[in-house]
């Protein structure tokens, strides 16, 4: 799918607009590692808000150059949700760095909440800050056992394997965990 450019460059604007906001957040509330309290979650909230923009940039290029430096798991959260109606966002207070490929990433979640809720299912995404990892929990009714688990499963498995992720799969109620960790090379 071509780059839509009217896109790219409200992306674009997007982002210039927050690093005028984090330029601000530096001068008014100081230094990041002194902060806690409102001003650390406002400072917290503006990093985030520029991590989803980088990983959407990124996503839109189509891939490109590698990220240059670790992703916040929690924006990767944002923008599957974004491509996912049904999935909710669960508490996610900390940042979760972790080193990755976000559209082999995005492709893996995709295949996650696939396995955990189906289609149309609902599904709660939160971020683990101390495994680094993603934990995608189905909710409503459980989803039944299909003979097409096994694809999904393995698809999953070769996805993560060549991503350095490690899944877990538990299946009552359904729910997947992808561990990205600080240290694993990119996707």
């Amino acid at each position: 799918m071509p780059p839509d450019p009217e896109s790219d460059a409200f992306v674009h604007d997007l982002r210039v607009f927050v690093s005028a906001m984090q330029l601000t957040a530096d001068e008014v509330l100081g230094p990041r590692d002194a902060l806690n309290g409102p001003a650390f979650a406002l400072r917290d909230q503006v990093e985030l808000l520029a991590d989803i923009l980088r990983v959407t940039s990124y996503l839109s290029a189509e891939g490109g150059d590698e990220p240059d430096r670790p992703v916040d798991l929690r924006a990767l959260a944002f923008v599957a949700r974004s491509r996912r109606a049904s999935t909710f966002l669960g508490e996610m207070q900390w940042p979760v760095q972790a080193r990755l490929d976000p559209g082999s990433a995005l492709e893996l979640i995709e295949l996650a909440a696939y396995w955990a809720a189906g289609d149309e299912g609902k599904l709660v995404l939160h971020a683990r800050p101390k495994t680094s990892s993603l934990v995608l929990e189905a909710s409503g009714a459980p989803l039944p056992s299909s003979a097409e688990d096994c694809e999904v499963e393995q698809a999953m498995e070769s996805l993560a394997g060549s991503c350095r992720v490690k899944v877990v799969l538990r299946r009552n109620p359904r729910a997947v965990v992808l561990a990205f960790g600080s240290h694993a090379p990119l996707c």
